[in-house]
């Protein structure tokens, strides 16, 4: 009863449950092989990896699987929000699961990057042998480095929020909610 590579024999391992996870993992990472090839032979950088996250100690929060109900949910509702004009968002809770994901994923890159860039600038100032002066509070402040960060963190007319200023701007707004992200300056 022999009908090829993925004849009989092969659907008979992968329907035992004692082999089937070592036989899908095989053509897994036989897969990724060839990928890996091809990529390789395109000059392109990025590689596949066949192993889940925790396999490869990837600390990543991984998707919640959408089921093919939800995704055809999605696929209309997207079509629609873009016909419309909107920006396109999930409707179902999975597809409301995933987005917040994705979003924790990329604050958690956007972290990832501003402290390399934190670590720059020390290394810089440090370079420059200014760093004493600018973490001591002295006039001098490692040529504008500190403006400039604050800058990037606070557009002009808005001030940093401080879980001071933060109480306080509750308690002159009583019963409303106010953003604490833009703030505008007082003098």
């Amino acid at each position: 009863m022999h009908r090829g590579l993925m004849g009989w024999e092969r659907r008979r391992a992968l329907d035992m449950r004692s082999s089937a996870s070592v036989e899908v993992e095989a053509i897994r990472e036989r897969w990724a092989e060839q990928v890996n090839d091809a990529l390789e032979l395109a000059q392109v950088a990025e590689r596949v990896d066949h192993r889940n996250y925790a396999r490869q100690r990837v600390e990543m929060e991984p998707a919640v699987k959408m089921g093919h109900a939800s995704a055809a949910i999605e696929r209309r509702a997207y079509a629609e929000q873009i016909a419309a004009g909107e920006e396109p968002h999930a409707v179902t809770p999975r597809g409301q699961m995933n987005e917040a994901i994705e979003e924790k994923r990329g604050l958690e890159t956007y972290l990832v990057r501003g402290r390399e860039w934190l670590q720059e600038m020390g290394q810089r100032l440090r370079e420059q042998g200014r760093a004493g002066s600018a973490w001591h509070g002295e006039p001098d402040d490692a040529g504008g480095v500190v403006d400039q960060c604050r800058r990037r963190v606070c557009p002009a007319g808005t001030r940093p929020v401080t879980p001071a200023s933060a109480d306080a701007s509750r308690r002159s707004w009583p019963g409303r909610a106010r953003s604490a992200a833009a703030t505008p300056a007082r003098a």
